[in-house]
Parts: structure tokens; C-alpha cells; sequence
């Protein structure tokens, strides 16, 4: 009997150059008041995002919060949370990169409980209650979590992260402003592409997958082979720009259903242990666990997949997956990284089992050493 799928949404899109001037009309939509705009340390000051932000929302003012590191700690989200009860706050508005989204996704609902974050993200107890509404606006062409429940912290103590996505997670509005990404350095143009890649080829493997996901992942796919190359070549080309947000966007709302798989489980001790940018992290494996999964998606399906990686074969697919990656940087091996053999076992036990068992079939310990293997 054919499985029974869900599909879930609730976030209104506002998608083209110059879209964020909609940012005062969405956030009167939402009830308006004073926001707590939360961003980076400086790249958004620096691009003049951050000003542009604040001036359109002045009639009802605005608190900033630009405490957000890369990977950031449950800490950090809790201090957010604190600052916009204090300052009386009503919405959060979200700009930069997935650290910073994933952070006001979490201040929004920490905001509106009593517990500490801790108890939602590594006990799982669950949010009873709506948190404050949330805008985002991403700067970048990756995480897509925009349009996602998925908030991620980094948890140092266990040189890895943790994951949480309730519903009411969900921003409210996603203002996509193609302008907002020209400024984005070609090394995060890329790493942030090839995270986008691998959301879309793991959405399209897991074992959850379903027709939804499957049409946004491989439309995704084909947009990044075609449009990331020219983002990186040229920053200012709006219409690769363009099609990079919508690819993101598109391969979010594939693995928002569906979840990530191995790259990503692997990703996290690398990232958090051993300093490598995520997006980087999780294309390092990405055509090693392909090719230990396209045997399982059977025909039709591994065929779609090679169509849209532009492959004349599944079986050459994985070849064209490994030299686009490690054209757009990501590293040729571990020792690239500074892992050494002796590493791997601990790269091994800190990956996400969670992420591991969203596979096609059982992934084992086992075989995860054995991927790792083979980038010696």
C-alpha cells in the first residue's frame, strides 16, 4: 500500500529585489509594535542591511540584539529571549545567515516560556504555547530557514549540535530580497550554496521522503548546478543572486518535511570540534552517503536524481556530485580538515544518530567509519 505523507506550512513568502521596503507593511500585519531585530556581529552593519532594517520599522521602534556568533549556544538564544521581554518587545525580525534566523526562531518561543531552553532542545519538553511572532529575512543562500520550523544550537560540551523543530517555530513572513545576498563574500556564497545542495539530495533520499519534498529537491538541485558557479564568479549577478534564494527556500521546504540525513549528522562534530564551516562540513560526505544510498531509491527515482545533477547515468551521478562540491571548496579529505585516522572513531560517536537513522535503510556505526575511510 502506497504511505500515507503529510506536508506542512505556514510561513507567507514575499520573494524579489527590493522586497524588504515591505518589511513595516508585513510587520503591521503581524500586530506591529517594537521589535527585537536580531543579526550578526558586524556583516550586517557593515553591508548597511542592519540600518535600512531599523529605519523601516521606526514608528513602533526597535531593539537591536547583534550578539549572534556562527553556531551559536543555547546561551545566546536565552539572553535574546530575555531582551525582548525586557524591552517590552512584540515581534522579532531576523537578518543574516541561519544562525541568526535559527536564533530569533528560538528567542521567539523561549520569550514565551517559563523553562530553560535546555528543556525544549535536549529533553524534549514540549512548547505549549505561540511564541512572539518572527520575520525573516535571509542574507544568504543556505540554511532556508526562513521557511522552516528547524531551529539548531551548538551544544560545546559535546563537541556537536542539537536540533528542535516544533510548529510553532515557523516564521511568520519571509521577506527574500535577492539585493540583500550581493554582498556575501564568494567563500560563503559557496559554503552556503552547498548547504543548500545537500538539504535538497537529503531530502531526496530519506526515508521520508514523499511528492512534495521530491519535486522542490530536485528543482533545487538544478538550480544550484546551474546558478551557484555564477554567484560565486560575480557577487553582483542578481539573477543568479535570485535563483540561489529560491533554490534554498525550495530546498528547505523539501527537508522541512522530511529532515536531513548522514552529511549533516557527520557535519556537526566536524563543524563544532574541528572548526569547518558547515556548509563545507556537510558536502564533505554528501557523494559518499549518495553513493551508498542510490541503490536503494530504486530506478525511477535514482534516475530523476542523475537528471537533475546533469549526470548522463545514476552511476556517473556520484562523480558529478564530488567534483561540483569540491569545485565550490568543499575539502578532498580529512586530513584537509586536520582529522587524522585516529580521529575517526570520535567523529563516528559524536554524529547525530538522528540524522543517521533518517536514511533509506539502518545506517550502522560501522559503515559510517567506513565513508570516513575512504577521504583518508
Amino acid at each position: 500500500m502506497e504511505k500515507i505523507w503529510t506536508y506542512l506550512h505556514r510561513t507567507k513568502v514575499v520573494f524579489g529585489n527590493g522586497s524588504l521596503s515591505r518589511l513595516s507593511e508585513e510587520a503591521a500585519a503581524l500586530g506591529g509594535g517594537r521589535a527585537l531585530i536580531v543579526c550578526g556581529r558586524s556583516s550586517m552593519k557593515a553591508s548597511g542591511a542592519l540600518d535600512k532594517t531599523t529605519a523601516l520599522l521606526g514608528k513602533d521602534g526597535a531593539v537591536v540584539f547583534d550578539k549572534i556568533p556562527p553556531n551559536p549556544p543555547l546561551s545566546v538564544m536565552e539572553e535574546g529571549a530575555a531582551a525582548a521581554k525586557e524591552s517590552g518587545c512584540r515581534l522579532i525580525v531576523a537578518i543574516g545567515g541561519g544562525s541568526a534566523i535559527d536564533s530569533a526562531k528560538a528567542m521567539a518561543l523561549i520569550a514565551a516560556h517559563d523553562s530553560p531552553a535546555v528543556e525544549y532542545f535536549e529533553r524534549r519538553k514540549v512548547f505549549s504555547a505561540p511564541g512572539l511572532p518572527v520575520i525573516a529575512i535571509p542574507t544568504t543562500a543556505g540554511t532556508g530557514s526562513e521557511v522552516n520550523a528547524f531551529m539548531v544550537a551548538t551544544a560545546p560540551d559535546r563537541d556537536s549540535k542539537i536540533a528542535c523543530g516544533p510548529p510553532q517555530a515557523f516564521p511568520k513572513t519571509a521577506i527574500l530580497d535577492p539585493e540583500l545576498s550581493i554582498s556575501l563574500p564568494k567563500n560563503q556564497t559557496a559554503s552556503t550554496g552547498l548547504d543548500a545542495l545537500s538539504h535538497a539530495v537529503e531530502a531526496y533520499w530519506t526515508k521520508n521522503f514523499q511528492p512534495v519534498s521530491d519535486i522542490n529537491a530536485l528543482e533545487s538541485i538544478r538550480l544550484i548546478l546551474r546558478w551557484l558557479p555564477a554567484a560565486v564568479s560575480d557577487g553582483a549577478d542578481i539573477e543568479a543572486r535570485s535563483n540561489m534564494l529560491l533554490a534554498s527556500m525550495l530546498a528547505s521546504l523539501a527537508f522541512g518535511s522530511t529532515g536531513t540525513g548522514g552529511p549533516h549528522g557527520v557535519s556537526y562534530p566536524l563543524t563544532v570540534r574541528w572548526n569547518l564551516d558547515h556548509g563545507l562540513a556537510v558536502a564533505f560526505t554528501l557523494p559518499e552517503f549518495l553513493e551508498r544510498n542510490l541503490p536503494l531509491l530504486g530506478k525511477q527515482r535514482a534516475e530523476r536524481l542523475s537528471d537533475a545533477l546533469g549526470a548522463d547515468s545514476p552511476g556517473e551521478s556520484i562523480g558529478v556530485l564530488r567534483s561540483f562540491c569540491e569545485s565550490m571548496g568543499a575539502p578532498r579529505s580529512l586530513g584537509d580538515i586536520g582529522i587524522g585516522k585516529s580521529d575517526i572513531s570520535s567523529v563516528v560517536a559524536l554524529s547525530s544518530r538522528i540524522n543517521l537513522d533518517n536514511s533509506p535503510s539502518p545506517i550502522t556505526d560501522k559503515e559510517v567509519e567506513n565513508i570516513l575511510l575512504k577521504k583518508l
